[in-house]
């Protein structure tokens, strides 16, 4: 607009029409035409008279009726992008029985000794979080749209996926229910998951800024012990059959948790969560000088 009310100014009025006599100055004249001009109003008070001048009008009025319209359209996608993220977290949440407990959300779907569903939840989640990082690679301002509330953020997605993955490789027993554990779908979606969250923060450069956040978490393996527990616990009490050798089960854990909790935790953290939060680990931490 500006730029335009630049060009319009050297010629005004006498290129002009004008339909009464301005009392402002010449350049806000200008910038008042350039306006009603860009937003397709045209009041009619000021009229191009030159041929040069409708010209330049003519192609500020397709330029602003474009722009307008690239902008409305840029806003409704993002706006259903975002809609689509509270979407696919709602529904995890509520899986998980409205918290971050991978353990709950396996449990969930285990009926009369079987699991049930899983493996289409685990191909449809693989679908949604690529179409989440396809939205915030194409449209890198969802990132600063990120919802209060935590369980319907990112980070707590790739959280309960993440997590979910690791509680089938190392606390469920493989050799009871192949039919789960062992299933494509489940490799397909973990593999993603780290593809996704290793796409993000390179994307948002987060390796380079991590001098600058505080708290990010680290491999804490007191933590990490303490929820192995509460998940072999909590998958026993729900009738699943559990992984014998427990040392083994909890170093694949281990090994697990260090591929990807450091890189969703400053993820994490660039948004504004708290990581205990996101993980539900807060009463764990008094869990620690125990096991310790």
């Amino acid at each position: 607009m500006v730029g335009y009310a630049l060009i319009y100014w050297p010629h005004l009025p006498a290129s002009f029409n004008v339909s009464e006599k301005a009392e402002s100055p010449r350049w806000i004249e200008a910038l008042y035409f350039s306006g009603i001009t860009l937003t397709t109003l045209g009041y009619g008070d000021i009229v191009p008279r030159s041929t040069a001048m409708r010209l330049i009008a003519l192609s500020e009025a397709s330029a602003g009726f474009v722009s307008i319209s690239l902008a409305v359209t840029y806003l409704i996608t993002v706006a259903g992008a975002l809609e689509r993220k509270r979407i696919v977290a709602s529904s995890f949440y509520h899986q998980a029985e409205e918290g971050a407990d991978a353990a709950s959300f396996v449990a969930r779907h285990f009926v009369n000794g079987k699991f049930y569903g899983l493996e289409n939840i685990f191909a449809g989640a693989a679908r949604d979080l690529q179409s989440l990082l396809e939205s915030h690679v194409e449209h890198p301002v969802i990132h600063y749209f990120h919802p209060i509330e935590v369980h319907k953020s990112l980070p707590r997605i790739l959280f309960l996926v993440l997590e979910t993955s690791s509680i089938l490789r190392s606390c469920v027993d493989a050799d009871k229910y192949p039919e789960t554990c062992r299933r494509p779908e489940v490799r397909t979606l973990e593999e993603t998951a780290r593809y996704v969250l290793n796409q993000l923060v390179t994307f948002l450069d987060l390796d380079q800024t991590v001098e600058h956040l505080e708290e990010v978490p680290v491999a804490e393996p007191d933590r990490w012990h303490a929820r192995y527990e509460q998940t072999m616990s909590r998958l026993s009490a729900a009738g699943i059959l559990v992984r014998e050798d427990k040392e083994i089960g909890l170093r694949r854990y281990y090994e697990s948790r260090l591929h990807w909790e450091r890189r969703l935790g400053l993820f994490a953290t660039f948004l504004g969560y708290d990581w205990d939060e996101v993980t539900g680990d807060r009463d764990l931490r008094h869990a620690e000088d125990q096991l310790g």
